[in-house]
């Protein structure tokens, strides 16, 4: 469970930066 919340929340912030881009 623990990996799959940090996988969403590395996923999450690489699409943020991408968007942001």
């Amino acid at each position: 469970m623990f990996l799959t919340i940090s996988l969403f929340l590395v996923i999450d912030n690489n699409t943020n930066k991408a968007r942001k881009k």
